[in-house]
């Protein structure tokens, strides 16, 4: 059954008063196929192959990663990380605002970083992917959106229709058709399987085969710090079984009412007969590799955990022996991390946002705080650019109207600044990114003619005054502080 969204807009269903919505809350309920309410002994040790039961995997997924600890401080520090990242909003003063505030008050009211949290999560942890629900004034694309909401991954189901792409169920069962202007399916690593409808391969999927042999040695050390499974079988002669049987479970119940949970004391068996021989020999039942160093292997799964997340090793461990690398080894790898996790994760937003119906068109949304050391290496190449046109200025083959139009082109300065100085963009051409659209064709105020040289040197008459100041940038609003109009 599909049901209609509630009278706020969003399809989530709160619990009534007073009340438990009861264990599919947890669980999830999904159709047909995608029934998540099961039972089972230890999640992901029977992991189903990938694209055979994607629900039954997803649910098993999630019941795997928080007991492998870490996998799931990996994930803690990744989400944590991206979540924190700061963001800019560009345009008008009173949309800007409202902008703002509709982000800031995203999952119901819980703000921005819950709501990020929740989608990372789903993210890197679930094959079907990450959802986000758009709410909306009215049943139309056109209509301006109230707010964000994080869908429950394990209740949305893909269709494979563009026009109506996920199928959510609430916490009783009924299920929500969403329209594409109503709902963002989000997934960093997608299969190219047609009939996949989108599903992904996800960070633990990526490493989910060395999580597992890491879970189990902490398990097995774990248990052999308990003290109280079974680890070898010993064979005695000279002795019946039934004393050592015996033996054993007096030693184990004087152990249990002496408080001995972990570690038992070994077991002592006199012999009846002084004279008897006894010989012993052990079968080892559980026990690590040959040569097993926990060091390197240890060191090899964070590498793994690295290529995952598409970040660098240093992020989840500090560099192994005293060495901890130079300087250019450490920079070289952390500018190599900073173009993949991270910045898929930003480009992914900020292209849903600005292109799928989310900010007005007069707004623009870009993370702002990404990587200082980004901003400062898009910095120096800027002074440079800036130092090699003023070379050629004062060398006279090229005019100071040549060099601005050459630092627009090159995204340096922005083209409506020419304007602003009476001049006029010979090359109509900007630089532009992927994922933020262009500035507003917004009228400017003229301003003086620039001037045909360079400023002259200090105490020399300087530079003509600037009679555009109060022409500013165009309007910015950042996470922190608010908007001010």
């Amino acid at each position: 059954m599909v049901a209609a969204p509630n009278t706020n807009g969003s399809v989530i269903e709160q619990p009534p008063n007073g009340a438990f919505a009861g264990p599919q809350a947890i669980s999830g309920v999904g159709a047909g196929g995608y029934s998540m309410v099961m039972s089972m002994a230890d999640a992901a040790d029977s992991l189903p192959a990938w694209g055979t039961r994607p629900a039954l995997r997803d649910q098993m997924l999630r019941e795997f990663w928080p007991t492998e600890p870490m996998f799931a401080s990996s994930l803690y520090s990744t989400v944590s990380r991206y979540s924190s990242f700061g963001w800019t909003l560009t345009g008008p003063p009173l949309t800007t605002a409202a902008v703002q505030r509709i982000l800031h008050t995203s999952e119901a009211g819980a703000g921005w970083i819950p709501f990020v949290n929740k989608v990372l999560i789903d993210l890197y942890t679930q094959d079907n992917g990450a959802f986000i629900e758009v709410v909306r004034s009215g049943d139309s694309p056109s209509s301006p959106p109230l707010g964000l909401n994080h869908l429950d991954s394990g209740r949305c189901v893909r269709t494979g229709q563009a026009q109506t792409p996920v199928i959510y169920y609430d916490l009783y069962g009924k299920g929500h058709l969403l329209k594409w202007y109503q709902v963002i399916p989000l997934n960093e690593f997608p299969s190219p399987i047609e009939g996949a409808y989108g599903m992904q391969y996800c960070a633990l999927t990526r490493c989910m085969r060395a999580a597992q042999i890491m879970r189990e040695i902490g398990i097995y050390k774990r248990e052999k710090v308990s003290g109280r499974f079974t680890k070898a079988i010993h064979l005695v002669s000279g002795m019946p079984t039934r004393m050592i049987t015996e033996a054993v479970t007096q030693h184990q119940n004087a152990a249990d009412s002496a408080g001995q949970l972990r570690y038992l004391l070994p077991v002592i068996i006199g012999t009846l007969d002084p004279t008897a021989h006894v010989t012993h020999a052990q079968i080892d039942m559980a026990s690590l590799p040959d040569n097993f160093d926990e060091e390197t292997a240890m060191h090899w799964y964070v590498v793994n955990l690295a290529n995952a997340f598409g970040t660098d090793f240093q992020d989840f461990a500090p560099m192994p022996g005293k060495g901890i690398g130079s300087g250019t080894e450490t920079q070289t790898a952390h500018l190599k991390s900073r173009s993949k996790g991270a910045a898929l994760f930003m480009r992914t937003i900020e292209h849903v946002f600005n292109f799928q119906g989310v900010m007005p068109s007069t707004i623009t949304f870009a993370f702002g705080e990404q990587d200082l050391a980004e901003e400062h290496d898009k910095v120096v190449v800027k002074k440079e650019r800036a130092l090699w046109l003023q070379i050629m200025v004062l060398s006279g083959i090229i005019t100071t109207e040549v060099a601005r139009q050459i630092a627009a082109d090159s995204g340096d300065i922005d083209p409506r600044y020419i304007e602003m100085m009476r001049e006029h963009d010979a090359t109509g051409e900007v630089q532009i990114t992927a994922s933020v659209p262009p500035p507003p064709d917004a009228p400017v105020a003229p301003g003086k003619p620039g001037p045909d040289e360079p400023p002259s040197p200090a105490g020399a008459g300087g530079a003509p005054p600037n009679s555009n100041a109060k022409n500013g940038p165009p309007t910015v609003a950042t996470k922190r502080p608010a908007v001010t109009t």
